[in-house]
């Protein structure tokens, strides 16, 4: 069995949406990715934190960060046409866990695999990966935070 790295908790908390998305222990989220590619996340107990909910316009596919109120907290817009492909309409589930660390910001790390898993959606593939094609940078230009 492998060792589990260790980690030490910031001393400066990083907040990159907001301070209500921090807390001063470690804890897991469970990501759950259903059929129609929204992600539902909840804490160990199965209580929803927060959502992201796909949301189709004329020329941009948006994905929308909304906390458990569906109050939206940011919109990660693609700014290129949504790819269509035979696969749009093939149900797919999936749900994994993730390990949130001291003092980081949980919403940007479930904005983050939100990206991620827009880039593996066949739907929106190429559209996103053209989209974060220039790096880091690119891609946070890409996030319009509420």
């Amino acid at each position: 069995m492998m060792a589990q790295p260790s980690y030490t908790a910031l001393s400066s908390p990083v907040s990159v949406i907001g301070a209500q998305f921090l807390a001063p222990y470690q804890f897991d989220i469970i990501v759950d990715i259903n059929s129609s590619r929204n992600l539902v996340i909840t804490d160990t107990n199965h209580k929803i934190m927060l959502k992201v909910k796909r949301c189709g316009a004329s020329f941009h596919d948006q994905l929308l960060l909304v906390d458990v109120d569906d109050k939206p907290i940011v919109m990660i817009r693609d700014k290129m046409h949504k790819m269509e492909s035979p696969e749009n309409g093939k149900s797919v589930k999936d749900k994994f866990m993730v390990t949130i660390y001291p003092n980081v910001d949980y919403a940007f790390v479930v904005t983050l695999i939100a990206i991620v898993e827009a880039m593996k959606s066949p739907n929106t593939k190429n559209a996103v990966a053209g989209q974060a094609g220039g790096g880091v940078g690119g891609m946070l230009g890409a996030i319009t935070f509420s």
